[in-house]
């Protein structure tokens, strides 16, 4: 009786390639998703206003600063002040008359 060798078949290297493209492919929609979200998280905090009222009960105004000091000023020189308002209190905030702003003389 002859025995006859069994040749082994060469294995198919086909598919390495194609699994290696599907993880890079993947792996890059992934990056492409945590940017994306990263950037929409970050572009939403960049509100400074936070959503709570610190005051409770009706609109409250708060101004970043009650005083601005110019020194001495010639006279017809223009100047400039701004000042930042915000409504910290839980309604909404109606200014119904033109607010008071009073110009001292110094001496």
């Amino acid at each position: 009786m002859v025995k006859h060798a069994q040749r082994e078949k060469p294995v198919a290297r086909t598919r390495t390639p194609f699994r290696a493209r599907t993880i890079v492919v993947l792996g890059a929609i992934g990056v492409v998703l945590v940017v994306g979200v990263a950037t929409w998280y970050f572009l939403h905090q960049s509100t400074p206003v936070s959503l709570a009222a610190e005051h409770n009960g009706g609109p409250r105004l708060r101004v970043d600063r009650e005083l601005i000091d110019f020194g001495p000023v010639k006279f017809g020189q223009m100047v400039n002040a701004r000042f930042r308002l915000r409504n910290i209190g839980d309604q909404p905030l109606r200014l119904v008359v033109d607010p008071r702003v009073e110009a001292i003389e110094g001496c």
